[in-house]
């Protein structure tokens, strides 16, 4: 029904991307590896270039970039801080 409701607006690649990186990235945190970070990170910035060329162009799917963003933000802080955590005890 939401579809419906938007028309034929076009849905933004970059936020798709970005939620799919931020979604890796969560599953990642299971390996706590470097690959995390670098999709986290990657992640981060798509989603933020997705939310300003959103705002900007007037596409659909500002709630995938945000979605992504925090998925990526979440995964990026809790790796580093256990790899930090892990780097201090040893």
């Amino acid at each position: 029904m939401s579809q419906q409701n938007q028309g034929n607006q076009e849905i933004s690649g970059l936020a798709i991307a970005s939620l799919i990186l931020g979604i890796l990235a969560v599953i990642g945190l299971l390996t706590y590896s470097i690959m995390t970070i670098l999709l986290s990170i990657i992640g981060t910035l798509m989603g933020i270039v997705a939310v300003g060329l959103i705002r900007k162009n007037g596409k659909s799917g500002l709630g995938l970039a945000r979605a992504g963003l925090i998925c990526s933000l979440v995964s990026l802080v809790v790796t580093v801080s256990f790899l930090i955590y892990v780097l201090l005890i040893t």
